[in-house]
C-alpha cells in the first residue's frame, strides 16, 4: 500500500514533467496525459480506500530523507490512516 501512496504523490509531478519537456507542442497529447494522470490517481485512491477497508489496519507511515546536512535531517513522507484515506 505504501508504494501506491508514493506513486499517488509523484504522479502529477511526473505528468507535469512529461508535458513540459516532451509534449508542449501537441496540445491534444498534453490533455490526454494530464487527464490520464488524474484518472489513474483517482483509481489508485479508490483502490487504497478499498484495501484500507478490507485490511482494517491502524495505519502505515513511510518516510524518506529529503535533506541531510550535518546533524540536521529533513524528512518527508506519506501516512496512511483512517483520516488521510
Amino acid at each position: 500500500m505504501q508504494t501506491i501512496a508514493w506513486i499517488l504523490l509523484f504522479l502529477p509531478l511526473l505528468a507535469t514533467l512529461i508535458i513540459t519537456f516532451a509534449s508542449r507542442q501537441n496540445r491534444k497529447l498534453s490533455a490526454h496525459l494530464s487527464l490520464g494522470a488524474v484518472g489513474i490517481g483517482f483509481l489508485l485512491s479508490v483502490w487504497l480506500f478499498v484495501q484500507h477497508l478490507l485490511d482494517g489496519s491502524a495505519g502505515a507511515q513511510s518516510t524518506a530523507t529529503w535533506l541531510a546536512a550535518g546533524s540536521l535531517q529533513i524528512q518527508f513522507g506519506v501516512r496512511l490512516d483512517s483520516l488521510s484515506i
